[in-house]
């Protein structure tokens, strides 16, 4: 046996470190909770703030997305009425090139008329100078 150990019993060595074991038992289900607990309402914050997140995108793209719809609807409303516009512009003209061309036949016509029973009188009259 060794004599040069000293007298200090073993126990009043260890007393210190022995001694902090019961308060570490105690206190590391505490501390382990309260991280748990933190890093749960952490985790739950994130998850609220990032469907608050989307849900903002959403709506931003959703009204976007109204705007350009509404743009593009008076966009095509002006084509619509430019087209309508075209068309009704284009029968006009027809209508009056069509009416010209009936005036134009009518007045043709009248003149045709006019000089038909003219050479149709000097006709009759040849035929009655002939006849007698």
């Amino acid at each position: 046996m060794r004599e040069d150990l000293g007298i200090t019993p073993a126990p009043a060595l260890t007393a210190g470190a022995l001694g902090a074991v019961p308060i570490v038992v105690g206190l590391w289900p505490v501390l382990l909770t309260g991280i748990y607990a933190i890093s749960q309402r952490k985790d739950k914050v994130a998850e609220e703030e990032q469907a608050l997140a989307v849900a903002a995108a959403q709506q931003a793209t959703q009204e976007k997305a109204a705007a350009e719809l509404k743009k593009t609807l008076e966009m095509k409303e002006k084509e619509k009425e430019t087209a309508i516009n075209m068309a009704v512009k284009k029968a006009l003209e027809e209508a009056a090139k069509e009416q010209e061309e009936a005036a134009k036949a009518a007045e043709e016509a009248a003149q045709a008329d006019d000089a038909a029973p003219e050479g149709q009188d000097d006709k009759d009259e040849k035929q009655t100078e002939e006849d007698s």
